[in-house]
């Protein structure tokens, strides 16, 4: 059954191409902040724009078939620093031995729950944000960052909580629907999958479109992530992070709980704490009231929360 609602979730995104479109750009459009990290901060935590604009015109498109739709936003002060692992078919370019590149700026996660509330599926794309391309042949123009997102097999913590953990980057056409470079002070707001030297540009908000439609993003783990590979990564981004209600979550899953309150259309943003290190996220979150529950899920998430109450 799962298939075929997610099917007649496509079908809505697909029938409603232009008015989508046409939010996201306006999304973007009342950003006014200088630089890719304040307009970043601007889009996901300010309301009349961003994420605030997604969530005032989006839902509404899904209710009368069943379908929540929430966008919400964590806001981290400071990604992580890593050193990317050499592929043996291209040498590390010269700038990348006295500058290591940031992971990213942007994290987009889309999770579709069922009616409980357990997340049945998931997957993100990890954008690199510059303010503008550095021409119609390269995306970008900065050795290092090239190398991590269009070349690297992978890359290791600099420090930090996770300092020297090895992490695998995804290969081929799949790392061309979970790498991309976002363009913030373009008009309109543009991304392009990797590799640079052979860009797509694209207006962001058709990014989005397409990502609804899981045109784009690569598959990640709902729960604990195993191996460190794209659902490693994730789970590392999901930093652990404080609010006024000192909230701590571990994973997608418990992430995703905190924010899908769908009667509560102002519970959409959080800031981690300062000292936090992560990369800010926009989750795309659908909660189908009309798909039933996975015993098999629901059996191991009620075995996990029993495990850590009995551990407190």
């Amino acid at each position: 059954m799962i298939n075929q609602r997610i099917s007649d979730f496509h079908k809505i995104v697909a029938s409603r191409h232009d008015f989508i479109i046409s939010v996201a750009g306006h999304a973007w459009n009342r950003v006014k902040s200088k630089g890719e990290v304040l307009r970043i901060r601007e889009f996901l935590s300010e309301k009349n724009k961003g994420v605030h604009t997604l969530n005032r015109w989006l839902p509404k498109l899904f209710i009368k078939s069943g379908f929540e739709l929430k966008f919400a936003a964590i806001l981290v002060h400071a990604s992580p620093i890593v050193i990317p692992l050499k592929n043996f078919e291209r040498d590390i370019p010269k700038d990348s031995l006295s500058a290591n590149p940031e992971l990213g700026d942007l994290n987009l996660v889309f999770i579709y729950m069922d009616r409980t509330k357990v997340v049945r599926c998931a997957r993100s794309i990890l954008y690199q944000a510059k303010q503008k391309r550095a021409s119609n042949k390269e995306a970008i123009s900065q050795g290092h960052q090239k190398y991590l997102y269009d070349h690297a097999q992978g890359f290791r913590y600099k420090d930090g909580k996770f300092a020297n953990s090895k992490r695998r980057l995804p290969v081929a056409s799949l790392r061309r629907r979970g790498m991309q470079y976002l363009f913030v002070s373009e008009t309109p707001v543009q991304c392009s999958p990797v590799p640079s030297d052979n860009p797509a540009f694209i207006p962001w908000a058709e990014s989005l479109f397409r990502f609804l439609l899981d045109a784009e993003g690569v598959i990640i783990a709902s729960g604990i992530a195993k191996g460190n590979g794209w659902s490693k990564i994730n789970e590392d981004l999901v930093t652990i992070f404080r609010d006024d209600n000192e909230l701590k979550t571990h994973n997608i899953s418990e992430l995703a709980s905190w924010f899908n309150d769908f009667k509560d259309p102002n519970h959409w943003y959080a800031k981690a704490d300062e000292k936090s290190v992560g990369v800010s996220t926009l989750f795309v979150i659908v909660r189908d009231q009309k798909l039933p529950p996975d015993k098999n899920k629901r059996e191991l998430q009620n075995k996990k929360i029993k495990t850590r109450i009995s551990s407190k």
